[in-house]
């Protein structure tokens, strides 16, 4: 059951495993971000079964951040399964989610607070739009193009980047989604954003700026990952394609 909702809050949420090197500066920089925009706020740090040093460092720091807030799985259950907690226990108006290693310029924050508060339902960013920036590698880049490509043709929806890690929600909008949601790992993004379209959702793409402001390798493994993020997204096309079938 989700947490009722406080108007004009932000709940800010980061999924975390294993970001014990990253994640006191990541906490430091976002509360920076959220203590300058004068609302009410909090900040959710799913902490997905890390067996690091992750949750040691969340609670030496919590005294520090009044409005941290830990989830924490006993297990790894998947980035998805954790971003799906934590926005049933979150209880802003407004949802933004972003990786625990900041690629994802803060900089699109404003933007898509803007945006989600001038009717959106989701604002998402992307990677592929021509004003975007984005260091990364040519494989990443290549690898991310087509997914979106194949993506679009099969899921038949106009959005240039499902897997970009920035996106906002409406609250309201989202839990009847969330809830309906299966992917538990990294195509989480992607039955989202499908299931929103499905249902009427307002969707918002705006330009991020890419940076690996760590220097460290990706948690995506890309041929792994891609063959798993690939049975998903035929098995999404087949349940969309088995419905359109069955409202005929």
């Amino acid at each position: 059951m989700a947490t009722p909702i406080i108007k004009d809050k932000i709940s800010f949420v980061i999924p975390a495993h294993n970001e014990a090197e990253v994640i006191e500066h990541t906490v430091a920089l976002v509360y920076k971000t959220l203590n300058e925009i004068h609302l009410p706020f909090e900040l959710i740090i799913g902490n997905d079964g890390s067996n690091d040093n992750t949750l040691n460092v969340l609670n030496r720091i919590k005294q520090k951040y009044p409005f941290l807030r830990i989830i924490s799985f006993d297990k790894n259950r998947g980035r998805g399964a954790m971003l799906t907690e934590a926005i049933l226990k979150s209880d802003g108006e407004y949802i933004v989610y972003t990786d625990a290693d900041l690629a994802i310029d803060l900089s699109a924050f404003g933007i898509a607070k803007h945006y989600a508060q001038s009717g959106y339902d989701i604002v998402i960013g992307s990677k592929h739009l021509s004003e975007s920036d984005v260091d990364s590698s040519k494989v990443r880049k290549i690898f991310s193009v087509l997914y979106s490509k194949l993506a679009r043709i099969l899921l038949k929806i106009n959005i240039s980047d499902f897997q970009c890690g920035f996106k906002m929600f409406k609250k309201k909008s989202i839990i009847p989604i969330v809830s309906d949601v299966d992917s538990y790992g990294w195509s989480w993004d992607t039955e989202i954003l499908l299931k929103a379209y499905k249902n009427g959702l307002k969707i918002k793409e705006i330009p991020v700026q890419v940076r690996n402001l760590n220097m460290r390798k990706s948690k995506v493994r890309l041929l792994r990952d891609s063959a798993i993020m690939g049975a998903v997204l035929f098995k999404l096309w087949s349940i969309d394609r088995r419905r359109l079938r069955q409202s005929l």
